[in-house]
């Protein structure tokens, strides 16, 4: 099956082909104009007729063939040759046939000067003679796809070639001038027929074709393409061809054109818009080609095809792509941010805790304080930090429920309302008031707070603005028209700022953790990445568009659900009571943070029985069961786990209070220790209070120190 491309590019070329031939009864006038145009069209360097020498008056032989046309004439070197010429015997086939520079027979082919290698094809004119045309660029002369598209062009110049010889002998006979004028009439009509085919397959393909003059106006267009762009032939004829174009791509198409013009013959393609009549823009492929006609005018044919659903697709493809990549590099991060959290946060409770012993055994008054109280506020601000990282990561504990979206927007607005400045004029616009999602409530409440105070901050430079907040729902179908979104209802949630807009290099790494913009000690540059994990991790989606000086538009979807009666809300927690005097078992593997804990609760007026080896521990509570009030262990050591260690304790006391603490953990989750009958689960580091509070909770209400039941 011939190439698409190769098809189009040739159409223009037979139909410039057919409408040059039969002009005239002239041979001379009818070969220039055949011969030329297939010559400038097919890289073809000499072209030649020939003909019986029995069929051309005034020939000077009577057998063999004899030359009528030779086209450069400078390159005929032979007006004749017999019978029993190779080139003659060949043609006694009535065979076309194709040789070149590797075959034998080449040399005896030659009948024109300056020959010194190629391709011939030499084409048979019916019974009267043959075409032969040479090349020095093309091997072969004429592909077959070609060959079978001339063949009928061949037979009509065979035509003409024939009239010719007719005419020749009118003169003398009249008779067969009136069958010469009959087949000649029959083979117009056969021209005409076949002019007609052409223009039928020009109109009806489903391909834009345009002829476009050297002063860009339309020189005509086929119907497909006229209908297709929302206009009539007639409207488009003498049109100027940028009108056509999108105002954006206008200048690019003007300079492409000229250079299109300036090469003739050279094909051109690409890839640019179209708008409708109705004001659509339409992706196009086109491809472009200027060439000379026969009164010698400039002009280019192009070839234009709608890729408008190509397009989409690909977009469709990076953005997915662009997605998985997002997300293998978020997923990355999140298992880097886990993996130190451990280590940083036993670090932080060193610091933190042997701080606040220092700052108990120090005077008010003293200038230490304020040394130790900085300490105290670096380390807290490091705490909140490990938190947004394990946010971010998404490795910290959710509470999922039924969610109204549009309440938990209200409140949040309500909260900013008061923290940002007047000039910013915050607006909310619902139209799902009930709808719900199943979700983390503090999460999405963090995922609007976070977006909504980035654009707050993008509108310090412009003084204010508008920032709105709107709710509504969306369904996505089979072929959905956000990338990555699946099929399903969601509620889409968008945040628009005015404010100073985002360059593309800024916006490729809205997500990044720690990317930010903002002055130093005044972001972190994880708000955007938490805001990525949650939605991520609530099944939903998020697209950023921003241009510089236009504002910025967050767009989240999360998928809906249908509202459930609402749950209980949690108990009142028990007013907190303080005990004194607890015997507790204190294990961590990290011995400076069992000292600072071991100090911090003697302090709050307890007993400890600090270790740093579970297996020393567990010895010991099996040597007294009964002996400990509340047991506080780590999770991650050696040796033995936390959790491993609390199993035993259980099981030897079912009923003893126990506290887990951990820095990280994503193999135990507080629902899954307090399954394990844990009391308590924290995350390091933790202050004095803390810790002292979780105790106090544990111990039963009519706790006795000097009464201890299993």
């Amino acid at each position: 099956m011939p190439d698409r491309r190769d098809f189009m590019d040739d159409l223009p070329v037979l139909y410039e082909l057919s409408l040059s031939v039969g002009h005239s009864l002239d041979l001379r006038r009818n070969c220039e104009s055949f011969l030329r145009t297939l010559m400038l069209h097919k890289a073809i360097d000499v072209s030649a007729v020939w003909v019986r020498s029995d069929e051309v008056p005034g020939a000077r032989a009577t057998d063999g063939y004899t030359c009528v046309y030779t086209g450069p004439a400078a390159r005929a070197r032979e007006d004749y040759i017999p019978d029993d010429h190779p080139l003659a015997e060949r043609m006694a086939a009535g065979a076309p046939f194709f040789v070149n520079t590797e075959s034998p027979a080449f040399g005896s082919m030659v009948t024109e000067d300056d020959v010194t290698g190629g391709a011939y094809a030499v084409l048979p004119l019916d019974d009267i003679g043959f075409l032969k045309l040479y090349s020095s660029r093309r091997d072969p002369v004429l592909s077959g796809v070609e060959y079978r598209q001339l063949a009928p062009l061949v037979d009509l110049f065979t035509v003409t070639v024939r009239g010719w010889l007719t005419n020749m002998r009118l003169a003398d006979e009249v008779s067969r001038r009136k069958r010469a004028e009959s087949e000649l009439r029959e083979r117009l009509a056969d021209l005409r027929e076949s002019r007609k085919r052409y223009r039928e397959l020009y109109e009806s393909n489903p391909s834009m074709y345009f002829r476009v003059g050297r002063d860009g106006r339309i020189v005509s267009v086929n119907d497909f393409g006229a209908t297709h762009l929302g206009f009539t032939v007639a409207e488009l004829t003498g049109r100027p061809v940028l009108e056509l174009f999108h105002p954006d791509d206008r200048d690019t198409i003007a300079k492409q054109l000229e250079v299109a013009f300036a090469q003739t013959g050279v094909l051109y393609d690409w890839k640019t818009r179209k708008v409708h009549r109705n004001g659509s823009v339409m992706w196009v492929e086109e491809y472009v080609r200027a060439v000379r006609n026969e009164e010698g005018s400039l002009q280019a044919y192009v070839v234009c095809q709608d890729i408008t659903e190509r397009v989409a697709a690909e977009a469709e493809r990076r953005g997915l792509e662009a997605q998985l990549r997002q997300g293998q590099k978020m997923k990355s991060l999140g298992t880097l941010a886990g993996g130190i959290a451990h280590d940083f946060n036993n670090l932080l409770a060193v610091i933190l805790g042997n701080t606040q012993l220092v700052q108990g055994k120090t005077q008010a008054a003293d200038e230490a304080q304020e040394n130790l109280a900085e300490i105290m506020r670096a380390g807290l601000r490091a705490k909140q930090l490990v938190e947004q990282i394990l946010a971010f990561s998404r490795k910290s504990e959710q509470h999922r429920s039924t969610v109204v979206l549009a309440d938990v927007i209200s409140e949040s607005l309500e909260m900013l309302r008061s923290t940002l400045p007047p000039t910013i004029d915050v607006r909310e616009r619902v139209s799902e008031p009930h709808a719900t999602v199943n979700g983390d409530e503090t999460q999405i409440e963090q995922v609007i707070v976070n977006i909504c105070t980035n654009a707050a901050h993008a509108m310090q430079k412009t003084r204010g603005g508008i920032l709105e907040v709107s709710l509504d729902a969306v369904t996505s179908g089979p072929q959905p028209t956000v990338a990555g979104l699946h099929e399903g209802e969601y509620l889409r949630l968008a945040v628009r700022d005015t404010g100073e807009g985002m360059s593309p290099d800024r916006l490729d790494r809205i997500f990044d953790p720690f990317f930010t913009t903002k002055p130093r000690r005044q972001g972190t540059g994880l708000g955007l990445a938490v805001v990525y994990g949650i939605v991520r991790d609530h099944g939903g989606l998020i697209n950023v568009d921003s241009r510089e000086g236009h504002g910025t538009t967050f767009t989240v979807f999360f998928p809906r659900t249908e509202a459930d009666p609402a749950p209980a809300g949690p108990a009142e927690a028990a007013p907190r009571r303080s005990v004194k005097d607890l015997q507790i078992l204190f294990v961590d593997d990290e011995a400076p943070i069992t000292r600072a804990a071991s100090q911090m609760l003697r302090a709050a007026g307890h007993r400890v029985d600090a270790h740093v080896r579970p297996d020393q521990a567990l010895q010991r509570f099996e040597e007294e069961p009964d002996r400990y009030d509340v047991v506080v262990t780590d999770l991650a050591m050696p040796e033995m786990s936390g959790d491993e260690l609390a199993r035993k304790i259980l099981a030897l006391r079912p009923k003893q209070p126990i506290v887990l603490c951990t820095g990280f953990s994503e193999r135990l989750t507080p629902a899954r220790a307090a399954a394990m009958g844990i009391r308590e689960f924290l995350m390091k580091p933790l202050l004095q209070e803390e810790l002292i509070a979780a105790i106090e909770r544990v111990v039963p209400a009519d706790h006795s120190s000097s009464e201890k039941t299993s």
